[in-house]
């Protein structure tokens, strides 16, 4: 049997308390991420005036041998540490002569720079922190094959369109800067090509956005009004989530199991139900899906999710909105999209085309809007 003390491990570092300020003394020995993480939820830290004490950290590390795990608890004391730990702490030890010095001794850490390190650490744990690719690899002259990106036809290698968008550029009169927002300056170019979109989409009005996430955002922060409501398929894009935080309808928003049609179902009888706005036709509900949901490669039974729609909403004041974002370029007549390869143009009160994924154009993003006028509030 092993011996149990043999197994437990202890490391240590001082964090010294200026106020709410937190100066963490760099010991080699200590890890930095569990020493961050646990000054912030200690509720040491949030006491009275600490300018005259030292907090002293461990990491209590025990490792059952017959389970194979590792139980870690940070504990915290306030006032000296015990001699056992003096050969750990010696970075910050000093007498009166050798004091440390803020260059070299102790890192004053503001409360920024905790919280930052904070998040990071929590988005670690979860999987979920995100970093930039090494660009060499995001190359067209990389050696790879491409299987992460969405350039889904490989447009961005076509010699034909390459030589096709230099020579209209170079014919183009207006092509640098914008001169302003497009409140002051409308340019020609955008009003054409939003004029060509609306013809080649078969939609009433076109509005032209820097990106496809703008274009999402400025939907549901706009058209949706204080007493409307937004329903969205829980594995909607994040875009819409920071378009609908943005909008006016509160706490009215409301998600859905993932293409559950009876779900949905339940979701619109309640609030139509329940509101007596929405029986009348005086508040509208706003009903948020994908076409294509890019991470798990499903459709939207976009069919079934209109009739529902027009059946429960008689008066017409259920919109659904549609993210065409992985669709465009790739479903429908020349890459119109699912909405189109339906035949659910007339039915469908607003839809999203990006430029920036099968359509090998950067940025860019057009709001397709099935009413008049609609454009002009946004």
């Amino acid at each position: 049997m092993p011996n149990p003390e043999k197994s437990r491990i202890q490391r240590s570092f001082v964090v010294r308390a200026s106020g709410r300020s937190l100066h963490v003394s760099h010991n080699p020995k200590s890890l930095t991420l569990l020493k961050v993480r646990s000054t912030t939820v200690h509720p040491c830290l949030r006491a009275e005036n600490l300018s005259s004490r030292t907090l002293f950290f461990f990491l209590d590390r025990k490792e059952d041998n017959r389970r194979g795990s590792t139980q870690t608890k940070p504990t915290v004391q306030v006032g000296d540490p015990p001699h056992s730990y003096i050969d750990d702490l010696s970075p910050t030890r000093h007498s009166s002569q050798d004091k440390p010095s803020m260059d070299n001794k102790i890192s004053h850490r503001s409360a920024l720079d905790i919280k930052l390190e904070t998040a990071l650490a929590s988005r670690e744990e979860r999987w979920i922190r995100r970093r930039l690719p090494d660009p060499s690899i995001s190359s067209s002259r990389s050696a790879l094959i491409d299987f992460n990106s969405n350039d889904y036809l490989s447009l961005s290698d076509s010699p034909t369109l390459r030589s096709h968008f230099l020579k209209k550029l170079s014919e183009a009169p207006d092509v640098l800067g914008s001169g302003g927002s497009r409140l002051l300056v409308n340019g020609q170019a955008h009003a054409a090509l939003e004029a060509r979109l609306a013809a080649f989409f078969k939609s009433e009005a076109v509005l032209l956005f820097n990106s496809g996430f703008d274009a999402n955002v400025g939907f549901f922060s706009s058209i949706p009004q204080p007493g409307d409501a937004i329903v969205y398929d829980e594995y909607i894009h994040a875009s819409v989530h920071d378009g609908i935080r943005g909008s006016r309808v509160g706490d009215k928003q409301f998600s859905f199991a993932h293409n559950s049609m009876s779900d949905l179902r339940r979701v619109l009888i309640r609030l139509r139900d329940d509101n007596p706005g929405y029986r009348s036709g005086h508040n509208s509900l706003f009903l948020a899906v994908e076409s294509l949901y890019s991470m798990d490669g499903t459709f939207a039974p976009l069919l079934e999710i209109v009739n529902m729609l027009e059946d429960l909403f008689p008066l017409k004041n259920g919109y659904l909105m549609v993210d065409e974002a992985h669709s465009t370029g790739i479903y429908g007549s020349e890459g119109r999209g699912r909405v189109a390869m339906l035949g659910l143009e007339d039915r469908v009160f607003a839809r999203l085309h990006t430029f920036g994924k099968a359509l090998a154009a950067t940025g860019g993003a057009s709001l397709i809007i099935q009413v008049q006028d609609t454009e002009a509030y946004i």
